[in-house]
Parts: structure tokens; C-alpha cells; sequence
């Protein structure tokens, strides 16, 4: 019986020990100002609070401090490395970084205030004769000998040499190095395979670095390709544009990998695969005569138009069509107003000397959607409307009262498959009254884009497209973004201005407007007035309508707070007061308080305003898409908006030698006349000049 007592003792000592080393614990400073350990699950007191100083454990030790200097204990208490040390640094590796005292360090090893590494047992392993160091990391200590900082290995030998001003630990095989005022990163090697450029670094984590250049944080990847762009004052800032970006990366790869396209591709891949291999039976010479390159295209449209069918089918199993709800009858032109959760408001049509019919039977009458593809998704065509006698009605994506089909133009870059699927419906756009026309693939002006061998290197261009707005009940800006993109290749190819030189933001902030308009005007001042200016807005407009100021609508901005917009006003004060020989100025918006669609920017405001935009001042000639109430309105089968078009085709046309009068009456006449036509609604561009150069703006070239 004693020994089964005895037995069970030493087996709960052996669990309580074995426990115990499980802890985790944590450092914590006591109510006397004495530090100790907690359990960090339950707080519990597991260390005395005993120390004058204490370091986390780590790889089962941690350092504390007495009156006497440093050593080390274990998760029981115990003082497991006795003697006193000056300073010390947790062990990693194995080993711990400690600065062992004078009177020691000089008899044995004849030193004075160094640094060495011990292992667990105490044991010194590295003598004492650097001047400071990092933790060992991935089998590399970073040390310092007279001021110049490398790596060695658990050895003492140096693996990269003391030549840096300063280091960081490995970690991922990547550590940050200093040289003069400038960081940069080495592998293990010791090549410096990113540049020592940058004012400031911070580690490598998921192979994105924030760095500072030029005082603006921003972020890197491993081949220093710029992730988040230098433009913010703080790393947090940075962080926050990092996670707009990787939101915006998974949106897209969600949407690329639900299109038509990514689908239809594989279809037709596939097919073709099996379909030009050889057959058992066949001949070589009727084989040769199946399978070339025109039967094998004409094989692949044959597949891409067969592909529709497995591609809707398999896409809209999950499809939610929203729940409905029975509107407003319009007894003049017959039609029911259906209200949808998901897709907002339909248009019926149904008789009305049965309409009444329709309204009783709203609650059993079935809904029938029927699928198509717009813009290479999965899209509700049509949804039938069933009463229980059997009468269908539809609401259709694509009908209105004026409806009408145009030509749908194809015209992409080469591509293996020119991938339009047949079932291809007009988007719907407001679905009030009709809807418009689509341009599949690139516009006449995106291609064959004028090339002009000239290096126009002091001209600097800041590009904005707002399309995508954040508020919601704000209408997107439809084709902002191919107007800024496309305009930007026209300054690179069509003027030689240097890609460097150029600020392209696409859905821009009021902090990003504001941050570069700085850009632009610290670029001015550097160049003594030797310089030409380039400002590009795509984007909603809107106005103040207690003064009835013209202000730019960034994305985050809302229509019925002018705070949160950029002042056009003083967007001509500052360019046009810039040290510059020219100042150009071209912007595709209104500030009428509707958009490219014509709906209202903000719902509480119920008529257009003439809003105020400003007069230029110094150098400058200003661009406008459109005066007084007018809306400045999209080319919707070019893909531009409409006053960017004109803009692009004569500048394509005239290969960029065009004067700035030659450039302004041809866009008035041709957006006057095609909005007319099209919209039926007048839009007219304008050209104005400030004071300074009212005689000769005329005479102006950009190229």
C-alpha cells in the first residue's frame, strides 16, 4: 500500500512538472512595481513578482533582472543560468546574445563591454567582441564591430561582412540593410536584390514590405514592383490602401473566374483538343483537309456559340432573382411598376382591361426568369409573369418603349478567341425608359494609337477616373475609367511624355485628389516654371447649392456635402499660380447634379443647377465637357465618355499636332451634333482661357 502511495506521488509531481513546463506564461509588473509571471489563460500568479526587470520566455527560458544583473530562469522559477549579466537578448536558435561585465570580460577574454552568445547551460559559445547584436534568426546573428554591422553563423565565421550602418534580423531569407541615409533588403547570399534606396523599411511579411520613399509610405513585393503606391504620410494609411487593393484583387478574381469567357475558353479548348486529334479510320489527306487553321476557327465559333447553353445553365442554378413586390399602375402607358430587392424597380407591361386582373392575382402568380450574359457574367434576361389561367406577361432587360437594337461592334486586340456570346442582352442601364447601345472589345480611338518618336520630358500629367463611387444611391460614371487609361497612353505614345511623369488614379479620394495636386505643384517648384501641365478628370461633378460652386466628386465624396469634394475654383487657383509655361486643363464631368445617366447625384435634389465653375488664372486653358445645366453624357458605342471621344479621335487623327482652337471647335461641333442625334438632348463643350493668354491659347499645342 506504501508503495502504491509513494508510486502515485512521484506520478503527480511528474504531471504537475510536465504541466507546468506546458504553461504559458507571461511577464507582468505587480502592484510593487516588481515584475513576475502569469498564467496567461487564467492570470494566476505562477512567478513572484520579484524582479526589477523580466523578458518574455522564450525556447523555455527568460530573463530577468535582479540587483546583481541579469540571468535567466525557467517556467518553475528556477535560476537555471546563474551568472550576471549587463545586458542580455531571449535565446533563439539556442543561443542568447549577453553582455557579460568588465571584470569578467577583460581577465578571460580582454574585453571591456561586449557582446557574446551562451547557449542553455550558460556555456559561452561566441566570445565577447562585438559592440552590439541582434537575436540569431534562420542560423545568422546580425553583429557589430566599429560601427559596421554584417552576419555570422553559429560558428563566429562571417557569412556577409560588416560593411552596413545598420540591420535587420533574417526572416523569410530576406533582412533589411543600411547604408548612409538609405534601406534596403539581401538575401542570404548578401545580394542586395532590392536596391538601397528607400528613406525607411519595415520586414517582409507575405512577401509585401512597407517602405518609405521620398517621405510617403507605400508597399513593395520582392521584385520591387510598387503594390500601394508612395503616397501616404503614415504606415497605417498604407495599410488601409493595401486593404481597398486586396478587396478589389478578390472582387475581380471572383468576377474573372464566374465570366463566359474564363468558361467558354476551356469549353472550346477542350473540344478542339479532341476534335483535330486524327481519327483510327481517317485518312491522312482528308485529316489535312479537316483540320487547318480556318476549319479550326471556324470549329471554335461553332463551340463558343454551343457553350452558352452549359454556361447558363450551370451558372444560374444559385442565381438569386430577388423578392417582388406590386407597384403603381401607369393607366397612360400601361404598364406595372414591380419592385425588386436585388435589381430595383421593373417595368410590365400589361393591358389595362387587365391590369385589374393582374393586381388580384399578384400573390399566386408565378415568376419564370430566363438567363442571358451581360458583360461576360450571368445576367437576368427576362422574367415571366404567370397567372394562374395561364396569361403570361414579361418584364424584359432589354424592353422599353424606346427600344431599339444597335449594331454591336467588335473590335478587340488580337485575342486566341474573340469570345461575344450570342445570348449576349443589352444592360439594362436605368431601367425607366429604354436602355443603350454596347460596343464589345476596345474603341477605334484605343487602337492604333498615334506613335510620335519625341521625348517630352518636362511635361507632367496627373490623370484622374472616377468611376466607381462608395455611397450608395450615387449612379457609376460610366466608361471613366477607359476615358483615364486610354488618355494616358495618348500622353505616353502620342506626346513622349515619360511614364514617370505621369499621376494615373483611377477612383480617386478627396485625400488622393488633394495628394496629387501636391504632386503636381512640388514637381512645378522643383523646375523654376521650366515645365507643361497636364490635368485629366473623368467623373461625376457636383455644386454647392447655397453658392452654387462647381466642385470635382471624388469617389468617397457625397453630391449634397461640398466639404467632402474638391473645389474647381481652386483647383484653377493653385495649377494656373504654379511656376509653368502652360497649364491644360480637360475635364469630362458636369455640375449640374446629375450624372453621365442623367439621374440626379442625390435624391433630395429635384432640379439641375447652373453651377459657378471659376475663371483660370495664369497659364492656363480649360477644357470643359459641357455648360450651365447640361449633362456631360457617355458615347455609349465607343465606350468614352462622349466629350472624351472627340477629344481622342482628333488627337488620333491628327497624330497630336493639332493647335488648341483647331482642338476645341472640332470637339463643340461633334459632341453638339451627336448629342442631339443620340441622347436628343444638347451638351455643348467649352474652351476657356484665363486673361493671360486669351489672344494666343488658339495657337497652343500639347505635342
Amino acid at each position: 500500500m506504501k508503495k502504491l502511495t509513494f508510486l502515485t506521488t512521484i506520478l503527480a509531481l511528474i504531471f504537475w512538472c510536465a504541466n507546468l513546463n506546458a504553461q504559458d506564461l507571461i511577464k507582468k509588473q505587480g502592484k510593487n512595481g516588481k515584475w513576475g509571471f502569469v498564467d496567461k489563460t487564467t492570470n494566476e500568479i505562477v512567478i513572484p513578482y520579484k524582479y526589477l526587470n523580466a523578458r518574455e520566455f522564450n525556447e523555455g527560458l527568460a530573463a530577468v533582472e535582479k540587483l546583481s544583473g541579469w540571468c535567466f530562469i525557467d517556467k518553475k522559477g528556477d535560476e537555471v543560468i546563474q551568472n550576471k549579466y549587463i545586458s542580455v537578448l531571449d535565446f533563439s536558435d539556442g543561443l542568447a546574445a549577453v553582455q557579460i561585465p568588465n571584470k569578467v570580460s577583460y581577465s578571460v577574454y580582454k574585453t571591456r563591454n561586449k557582446v557574446g552568445f551562451i547557449d542553455k547551460t550558460g556555456k559561452v559559445i561566441l566570445p565577447p567582441i562585438y559592440n552590439n547584436s541582434r537575436n540569431f534568426s534562420e542560423g545568422l546573428a546580425a553583429v557589430q564591430i566599429n560601427n559596421k554591422w554584417g552576419f555570422i553563423d553559429k560558428n563566429g565565421n562571417i557569412v556577409i561582412p560588416l560593411n552596413y550602418d545598420n540591420i535587420d534580423s533574417f526572416l523569410g531569407g530576406v533582412a533589411a540593410v543600411k547604408l548612409g541615409n538609405k534601406w534596403g533588403f539581401i538575401d542570404k547570399t548578401g545580394k542586395e536584390f532590392i536596391p538601397l534606396k528607400y528613406d525607411g523599411v519595415k520586414k517582409f511579411e507575405g512577401g509585401l514590405a512597407y517602405v518609405i520613399f521620398n517621405g510617403k509610405w507605400g508597399l513593395i513585393d520582392f521584385n520591387d514592383n510598387v503594390i500601394v503606391p508612395f503616397e501616404y504620410n503614415s504606415q497605417f494609411d498604407a495599410q488601409k490602401a493595401l486593404s481597398f487593393h486586396r478587396g478589389s484583387v478578390k472582387i475581380e478574381h471572383k468576377r474573372l473566374a464566374n465570366a463566359f469567357s474564363t468558361f467558354a475558353k476551356t469549353y472550346v479548348e477542350q473540344k478542339i483538343i479532341d476534335w483535330q486529334q486524327r481519327g483510327e479510320f481517317e485518312k491522312t489527306i482528308d485529316w489535312q483537309q479537316r483540320v487547318n487553321e480556318t476549319t479550326r476557327q471556324a470549329k471554335a465559333d461553332e463551340l463558343l456559340k454551343e457553350a452558352e447553353k452549359p454556361y447558363i445553365t450551370e451558372r444560374s442554378k444559385n442565381f438569386d432573382i430577388g423578392t417582388m413586390t406590386l407597384g403603381t399602375y401607369d393607366s397612360d402607358n400601361e404598364i406595372y411598376l414591380i419592385i425588386n430587392s436585388k435589381f430595383g424597380d421593373w417595368l410590365v407591361p400589361v393591358p389595362i382591361n387587365e391590369a385589374p386582373v393582374f393586381k388580384s392575382n399578384w400573390s399566386s402568380i408565378k415568376h419564370t426568369p430566363i438567363f442571358g450574359i451581360i458583360d461576360d457574367q450571368i445576367a437576368l434576361s427576362e422574367v415571366d409573369f404567370t397567372t394562374p389561367e395561364g396569361k403570361t406577361y414579361t418584364y424584359s432587360n432589354q424592353a422599353s418603349l424606346n427600344f431599339t437594337v444597335a449594331k454591336i461592334d467588335y473590335n478587340f486586340a488580337p485575342l486566341e478567341f474573340n469570345i461575344t456570346p450570342q445570348n449576349q442582352v443589352t444592360p439594362k442601364g436605368e431601367q425607366t425608359i429604354n436602355t443603350v447601345n454596347l460596343s464589345v472589345g476596345k474603341s477605334d480611338v484605343a487602337v492604333n494609337i498615334p506613335v510620335n518618336n519625341i521625348n517630352n520630358d518636362k511635361t507632367f500629367a496627373v490623370i484622374i477616373a472616377n468611376e466607381d463611387y462608395q455611397e450608395r444611391g450615387i449612379s457609376q460614371v460610366t466608361f471613366a475609367i477607359n476615358d483615364g487609361s486610354v488618355f494616358k497612353e495618348y500622353c505616353i505614345k502620342t506626346f513622349g511624355i515619360p511614364e514617370r511623369n505621369i499621376r494615373y488614379r483611377s477612383n480617386a479620394t478627396l485625400n488622393n485628389i488633394r495628394s496629387d495636386v501636391r504632386w503636381i505643384s512640388e514637381v512645378a517648384n522643383k523646375y523654376d516654371g521650366d515645365i507643361n501641365i497636364i490635368f485629366f478628370y473623368a467623373g461625376h461633378g457636383t455644386n454647392d447649392e447655397n453658392s452654387q460652386l462647381a466642385y470635382l466628386l471624388p469617389v468617397d465624396g457625397l453630391p449634397l456635402d461640398a466639404r467632402s469634394a474638391f473645389k474647381l475654383e481652386e483647383l484653377y487657383q493653385t495649377l494656373g499660380n504654379l511656376p509653368a509655361k502652360s497649364v491644360t486643363i480637360f475635364l469630362d464631368a458636369c455640375y449640374s447634379g446629375t450624372g453621365r445617366d442623367d439621374r440626379m447625384l442625390a435624391e433630395t435634389r429635384g432640379v439641375k443647377i447652373k453651377a459657378r465653375q471659376g475663371v483660370p488664372v495664369g497659364n492656363t486653358v480649360v477644357f470643359s465637357a459641357a455648360q450651365g445645366d447640361e449633362t456631360a453624357h457617355p458615347h455609349d458605342e465607343k465606350q468614352h465618355g462622349m466629350f472624351t471621344y472627340f477629344l481622342l479621335k482628333k488627337l488620333q487623327e491628327t497624330k497630336g499636332d493639332v493647335t488648341f482652337g483647331e482642338l476645341g471647335d472640332y470637339i463643340t461641333t461633334q459632341v453638339g451634333r451627336e448629342s442631339i442625334i443620340v441622347k436628343r438632348k444638347s451638351q455643348t463643350p467649352m474652351v476657356t482661357p484665363s486673361a493671360t493668354v486669351e489672344g494666343e491659347w488658339r495657337n497652343r499645342k500639347l505635342k
